[in-house]
C-alpha cells in the first residue's frame, strides 16, 4: 500500500487486517489498530503521522514522527521523539511499553489511569504530556526510572516496585514528596 497526505484506509476491508505486508506512507495517514498492527512501514517523508480510528496492540515504527491512538491501546515504543495523542474517554486504560534510553516528545491526553511499563535506564524527564500523573510500572525488576521533579509529583503511582530495589533519578532539583514504593532517590 503506497498512502500519502490525508489517506485514510480506516474503512478498507472493514477495518480489519488486509493482505498487504507492507505500507509506504508520507504525511498523516488514518487507519486502524488491526490495519497497522502487521504492516511493514516505510515512511521518510520526516513528518510522519499515523491516526488509529481504533484501539488495538502494536509496536511504534521508528520512521513514523507523531502517533494518534484510542484509549484501551497497548503500545511499544522505542527510545527517542515521538509525539503521542491519546484520544477517546479518559479513565480507560492505555499501556505504553517503554525501553531503555531517553524518550522524548510531547505526549498529550495521558490520564492517570494509563500505564507506562518501565525497565532499567528508562528516561522520561524530557517528555511532556506525562506531568499530570501516570502509573508507572516496574514489573518487579530492579530499575532505575530518570523522571523530572512534575512528574515524580503527587499523581503519579508506582506499581509493581515491592520485590528488588526501584530508583528514582531526577533529572533536576526539585520539591517532591517520596514515594514509600520506592527505595532510593538520586539527583
Amino acid at each position: 500500500i503506497t498512502a500519502t497526505t490525508g489517506a485514510n484506509i480506516a474503512g478498507v476491508n472493514g477495518g480489519a487486517a488486509t493482505t498487504a505486508e507492507s505500507i509506504t506512507l508520507t504525511g498523516a495517514v488514518t487507519m486502524t489498530a488491526a490495519q497497522l498492527a502487521p504492516l511493514t512501514i516505510t515512511a521518510t517523508g520526516g513528518a510522519d503521522s499515523v491516526t488509529l480510528t481504533t484501539a488495538g496492540t502494536f509496536t511504534a515504527n521508528a520512521a513514523i514522527e507523531s502517533y494518534a491512538i484510542v484509549e484501551g491501546s497497548t503500545l511499544t515504543i522505542a527510545a527517542g521523539a515521538k509525539t503521542i495523542t491519546e484520544t477517546g474517554d479518559a479513565g480507560t486504560v492505555s499501556t505504553f511499553i517503554l525501553g531503555t534510553g531517553v524518550y522524548t516528545g510531547a505526549w498529550a491526553g495521558i490520564d492517570a489511569t494509563d500505564v507506562v511499563k518501565v525497565v532499567d535506564g528508562t528516561n522520561v524527564a524530557g517528555n511532556t504530556g506525562l506531568n499530570g500523573g501516570v502509573v508507572f510500572d516496574f514489573q518487579g525488576a530492579t530499575a532505575t526510572l530518570t523522571l523530572n521533579a512534575t512528574q515524580n509529583g503527587l499523581a503519579t503511582t508506582f506499581v509493581n516496585a515491592a520485590a528488588n530495589i526501584q530508583t528514582i533519578a531526577l533529572s533536576a532539583a526539585g520539591t517532591f514528596t517520596t514515594n514509600s514504593a520506592i527505595e532510593s532517590y538520586t539527583n
